[in-house]
């Protein structure tokens, strides 16, 4: 039996779409200044996910995706947030009390969540690996490596990242 597929709650699905341009507005200004090249902000070519923004909404709350032409040479890399960025109370981060704390702004959970895709959207993973252990390869190796980042995310973006790492078992 498969788990069921987490939904944000109804408040935050409606502010996203509320505020969908201006969201992907920020979050695109916000990849640029942290070095995310243009040609990467954005999934292309997947159905029903806009085009190019670098806020969308993907079927699931995810946080966020990318794609790796690692993975599916047919795949153009990019990356997206999505509305989970704005869902405190995601169950992904349930272990990680530095994503719900009331003093984390929305700049960290973004910081946090464009890096994690970045660098999942540009690791190699080993060729050996088939199509569904790639995937699994970068997530998690991007969780491991993420926290230690030299571009300039928020200090508490990186605490996110470090929580994160030690929530999934993966700590340095």
């Amino acid at each position: 039996m498969t788990a069921a597929r987490y939904h944000s709650p109804a408040f935050v699905v409606e502010f996203a779409i509320r505020m969908g341009s201006e969201l992907s507005t920020v979050i695109e200004s916000r990849m640029r200044q942290l070095g995310v090249p243009v040609d990467m902000i954005g999934i292309r070519r997947i159905s029903g996910i806009d085009e190019g923004q670098a806020f969308v909404r993907f079927p699931y709350t995810q946080i966020g995706g990318n794609l790796n032409p690692a993975v599916n040479p047919a795949w153009r890399p990019g990356i997206a947030l999505d509305h989970g960025v704005l869902d405190a109370a995601h169950p992904t981060m349930s272990n990680v009390a530095s994503w719900s704390r009331s003093t984390t702004r929305l700049r960290d959970r973004v910081d946090a969540a464009i890096i994690h895709e970045y660098i999942e959207a540009t690791l190699a993973p080993p060729e050996i690996l088939t199509f569904g252990d790639r995937v699994g390869w970068l997530h998690l190796e991007a969780i491991r490596i993420a926290p230690d980042t030299r571009l300039l995310i928020t200090e508490r973006a990186r605490e996110i990242l470090r929580q994160y790492r030690t929530a999934s078992g993966l700590a340095v």
